[in-house]
């Protein structure tokens, strides 16, 4: 029987189903899914009697520490090319990363896995059977249940919410500026963790740019960030200190220690722990506050897996990235498991002994808005424009990993002309 599935947004391809030959399911294309697929292609050759098949519903690798970039960045105009200038920044096609490679990819949505049948259910294709399944459907927006946050607040978890609010914030000051007034304009920020605390030192750089590109008065326009625990992007005092320190010279005003309660039409409603109640007014709510695990996998938690990454229930389902519960949520450690969950099906398939997956910190990097970043390694913080400068050096690292040298030279190249617009 033959299946028939998008391979990008206008092609499609055949997947020619034979008995004789064995399937690897790798559900998600993000960084732990895209690593297992591109290393089990490697190994793994056509005449191997093995087939690799990457799901993902999305027609593009999604590259999510630069998300706070796309939704900041600056043009004078926005139009359908500049739009696609900051989505290719991003947003890489599966077909362009894995052509030439024995991975086939098929978009669709997963609706169930059946792991005791050895099945998952697509919504288009249906039925698909494996002999083992790699899980990196990574993760969704928590809202943690606070009233009226999901309505009232835009989240940056996806390509599409970065775009729509670089557009919203761009149409904000398009309507003040035709109607012709100069009330104050109230952005806060829920959740300062990594990606709060990085869109928060971006916007400034923006919003200069759009007060001058619609002659607004740049006092007028406020930026708070709320953070319900003690410190900024869960690193410790000492990067609070640093990132307060930032903050001041942005002009960014932050709550430590304060809570969303709801958020309704008046506004934001937060509470601190010394139970003091206040309602802040807000033109845009941005809620960069927490992830859970895709729906799919649990509904309050993770897949159990062993130290292999294996699931402690069926031998041949791994898991890995968000869905995995071993370690944080950060895309260097999906990277790495990707790596373990690839060699380990290797492993498997050739009957010897898997190996444990042990977490390795490398270090966090921190864009703090311009060319400035810090760098958290160990009990040692670094700062300045040659972290920002290392940031990018991974950025690059990262690209040739998936693509060819001139071709993520030249998106290397395009994306840091495209980041550095508000600099």
């Amino acid at each position: 029987m033959l299946f028939y599935h998008k391979k990008s947004f206008e092609e499609s391809i055949e997947i020619q189903d034979n008995e004789d030959v064995k399937t690897i399911v790798i559900l998600g294309g993000g960084f732990a899914g895209l690593r297992t697929a591109l290393l089990l292609s490697k190994k793994l050759p056509k005449n191997s009697g093995y087939r690799i098949l990457l799901v993902d519903e999305r027609p593009v690798h999604l590259y999510t520490p630069d998300l706070y970039e796309i939704a900041t960045a600056y043009h004078d105009e926005i139009t359908e090319a500049c739009l696609t200038k900051l989505k290719d920044a991003v947003a890489i096609p599966f077909p362009k990363i894995i052509s030439g490679k024995h991975i086939e990819f098929i978009r669709d949505r997963v609706v169930k896995i059946l792991p005791e049948k050895n099945s998952i259910e697509l919504k288009q294709r249906g039925p698909l059977t494996f002999n083992f399944l790699v899980i990196a459907l990574g993760s969704v927006v928590n809202y943690y249940g606070i009233p009226g946050l999901e309505e009232y607040s835009s989240p940056l978890k996806t390509l599409l919410d970065g775009l729509a609010m670089n557009c919203h914030l761009d149409m904000h000051f398009h309507n003040l500026w035709k109607k012709e007034l100069k009330k104050e304009v109230s952005i806060v920020v829920g959740g300062g963790g990594a990606t709060g605390v990085e869109f928060s030192c971006e916007l400034p750089g923006c919003i200069d740019k759009l007060c001058k590109k619609y002659h607004y008065p740049r006092e007028r326009v406020k930026v708070t960030v709320i953070e319900a625990s003690g410190e900024f992007a869960g690193q410790g005092a000492k990067v609070t200190q640093v990132i307060l320190k930032r903050f001041q010279k942005l002009g960014i005003q932050s709550l430590l220690n304060t809570y969303i309660k709801k958020v309704d039409e008046a506004g934001v409603h937060i509470e601190t722990m010394t139970k003091t109640k206040s309602v802040l007014a807000a033109d845009l709510l941005v809620w960069t506050g927490g992830v859970k695990p895709h729906p799919l996998i649990r509904e309050n938690g993770t897949l159990p897996v062993n130290k292999y990454l294996q699931s402690q229930a069926f031998p041949n389902i791994f898991a890995a990235g968000d869905n995995a519960s071993v370690a944080p949520m950060l895309a260097q450690l999906a990277f790495d498991q990707g790596k373990i969950v690839a060699k380990n099906i290797l492993a498997a398939i050739e009957g010897k002994k898997l190996k444990p997956y042990c977490a390795q910190f490398k270090g966090l990097i921190t864009p703090l808005g311009g060319k400035y970043a810090l760098l958290k390694k160990g009990n040692f913080v670094f700062k300045g424009r040659l972290i920002w400068i290392l940031r990018r050096l991974i950025d690059l690292r990262y690209a040739l990993s998936i693509l060819p040298f001139w071709h993520a030279l030249k998106k290397w190249i395009h994306d840091t002309n495209v980041f550095v617009g508000n600099d």
